[in-house]
């Protein structure tokens, strides 16, 4: 027992000693950290001292190591290619560590090294009025926990405050922040400050932020600090939900979250990429509001982000989605610019707003990746505002249930319909539908307007094209964009537009030959089907009935060298063949593979469109 009271007593008297070395250094001329002579002792100080950098002069710490146990700068303190540390010793064994290690600005800090030297603080960093701060490269390092809340930053005290500062400049360099014990609030910012490159830690709390390109500085008279790169990247907490709380904040490049919660009130704006970790959340509106390309995607190979807020997408160019998103509480707000699914898949659980010839979903971009918008629990009329890289071709749904769209150009474009298609499905639901979907001129095949009042919408099953709902009326709500609705729809699938050749154009032919028997013998002549003249020309189809021959001869005798493209339809106007030749010439084509009956040939050539039919027959 008496050893052990010895023990205790003889380690007192170290820490008694320890402490009696302390002392208290101001400088009393210009000079390098490092000169003895600048300070009024006579003695560099040490990690168990507290320096004061005095009014009027200017200290520069360059090329070693240091430290000290607190720092008020009231002159100009220059922090190069070094290591200044302020509170860097074992705050458990201190016994002077109760009160909180602390750097207190009155003047001028800048910070200007390399990527590898810091400027380290175990404490709190305060800006009082009229102080300066300049960062260009180099880092400043805040860690305000000790390891028990007694030693660490308390709870009425941030990080960082810099309200008081006159000048808050960072244009290069990391400032990482991380680490505010318990309930410590982290940061307090007020007045026009710049942030190039910010990381934040546990529960770091940034008031009242609205901020803008380094340009717009001068207005200072506002509370409008600049963001230009944050990252949360902290680990987990056991026991409890690790938050950043931006409150109006925007953050004009990059906001990459690893872990925790990223939350707060108004709408978080941003200029760069929205990376998110698997363990990333983000609980707030976003907007991203760029002028380039913005990236919403992964981080650390995460697959898949949820947003509880809404998502504003108000971009010029595009927001490009990196991996699947579901959109929470909130919604799709488009304002400007196109969302480009890529290959991911956007899950709503409220219908889209917005959506406009130049702010849709791009479900499938210029690289032909399919992207799939899903919209969950649709009681009523629900549009999906989605497009292709070059057009917007919305749907609008009325129904109830879950249900994706996504729409892809076709790249052999059909003179007789329309260069899309769109793929329904209902995820969840029984319950028919009404289907509206929506086209504009450039959509349309070179035959296809003269034939729009009776298109019909068809669907894709078992590899044949049905029609859908009859024909329902074309509507033309504005200029050049067109719809076409179909009530009590049950079946869901591709689908798309074609116009009723076999059972319009067909019955409109003037058929001037011969009977059957003689086809082969006695080209028909047709009109026009736009009906601009009887133009004539001639076309012979033969052998007419055909049976075991394996090709169809077709003589086009035509003075256009304009290429020709032929397309062949079934009875049931579903197209069965389709080609195209830059010649006059005798043309040869396939039918061995045709079941017996009636077929019409479309001939597109010059603008103009001809018709020819043919029987294919078990008879010789």
């Amino acid at each position: 027992m008496l050893t052990n009271n010895k023990f205790y007593l003889t380690f007192f008297c170290l820490l008694t000693a320890l402490t009696v070395q302390a002392i208290s250094l101001t400088t009393i001329r210009s000079g390098s950290w490092y000169d003895p002579a600048i300070w009024d002792k006579g003695v560099i100080p040490t990690k168990w001292d507290k320096a004061t950098i005095a009014l009027g002069t200017n200290v520069t710490v360059f090329g070693a190591y240091t430290d000290c146990d607190s720092l008020t700068i009231n002159g100009f303190l220059d922090v190069g290619a070094t290591n200044l540390t302020i509170g860097g010793r074992d705050l458990q064994i201190d016994v002077r560590a109760v009160r909180n290690t602390e750097c207190i600005i009155n003047g001028r800090l800048r910070i200007n090294g390399d990527w590898s030297h810091q400027f380290k603080v175990y404490g709190n960093v305060k800006f009082n009025t009229g102080s300066i701060f300049e960062m260009s490269a180099g880092a400043m390092m805040i860690d305000g926990c000790a390891f028990t809340e007694a030693l660490s930053v308390p709870a009425n005290k941030p990080l960082l405050d810099v309200t008081g500062a006159t000048t808050f400049s960072s244009t290069g360099g990391v400032i990482t922040m991380f680490n505010p014990h318990y309930h410590a609030t982290g940061i307090t910012i007020k007045g026009a400050k710049i942030f190039y490159n910010v990381s934040f830690g546990n529960n770091i709390t940034l008031a009242n932020f609205a901020c803008r390109n380094t340009s717009d500085f001068i207005l200072s008279d506002t509370d409008k600090p600049i963001f230009n790169i944050v990252r949360v990247a902290y680990l987990p907490h056991p026991s409890r939900q690790n938050k950043v709380i931006f409150n109006n904040v925007t953050i004009t490049s990059n906001l990459e979250m690893t872990y925790g919660v990223v939350t707060g009130a108004g709408r978080l704006k941003i200029g760069g990429n929205l990376l998110i970790g698997a363990d990333g959340k983000i609980e707030m509106d976003v907007e991203c509001n760029g002028t380039w390309q913005q990236n919403i995607g992964t981080y650390l190979s995460n697959t898949s982000a949820l947003i509880k807020g809404n998502v504003y997408v108000n971009n010029p160019d595009r927001v490009s989605l990196g991996m699947d998103l579901e959109i929470q509480n909130g919604t799709l707000q488009l304002v400007k610019g196109k969302f480009d699914l890529n290959e991911k898949t956007l899950t709503l659980n409220r219908a889209p707003i917005g959506g406009s010839a130049t702010s849709y979903v791009l479900s499938i971009h210029w690289a032909q990746k399919a992207g799939l918008l899903f919209i969950k629990n649709l009681t009523g009329n629900t549009i999906f505002p989605v497009g292709t890289s070059n057009s917007y071709v919305p749907v609008a749904l009325k129904g109830t249930g879950d249900f994706s769209v996504a729409v892809k150009p076709l790249l052999d474009n059909n003179p007789l319909g329309i260069n899309v298609q769109w793929i329904i499905n209902r995820v969840k639901g029984t319950f028919p539908a009404d289907i509206q979907v929506q086209w504009n001129a450039q959509n349309e095949g070179s035959s296809f307007k003269n034939l729009r009042p009776n298109c019909q919408l068809k669907r894709f099953e078992n590899n044949n094209w049905i029609v859908v709902g009859g024909y329902g009326a074309v509507s033309q709500p504005n200029g050049l964009i067109f719809t076409k609705t179909i009530l009590n729809v049950t079946s869901f699938s591709t689908f798309t537009l074609q116009s009723t050749l076999a059972a319009h154009l067909i019955g409109n032919e003037v058929e001037k030959s011969s009977p059957s028997d003689e086809l082969r013998e006695n080209p028909l002549e047709f009109v026009n089907p736009t009906y601009n003249t009887p133009a004539k020309r001639n076309i012979s189809v033969f052998p007419n009935p055909i049976s075991s021959e394996s090709f169809l001869n077709l003589l086009l005798n035509i003075d256009n060298q304009e290429d020709t493209q032929i397309m062949i339809f079934n009875i049931n106007q579903q197209l069965v063949y389709q080609n195209r030749f830059y010649s006059k010439e005798d043309l040869k084509i396939p039918v061995a593979n045709l079941l017996n009956g009636l077929y019409s040939i479309q001939i597109l050539n010059g603008g103009q469109l001809f018709y020819q039919k043919f029987v294919k027959s078990a008879l010789n």
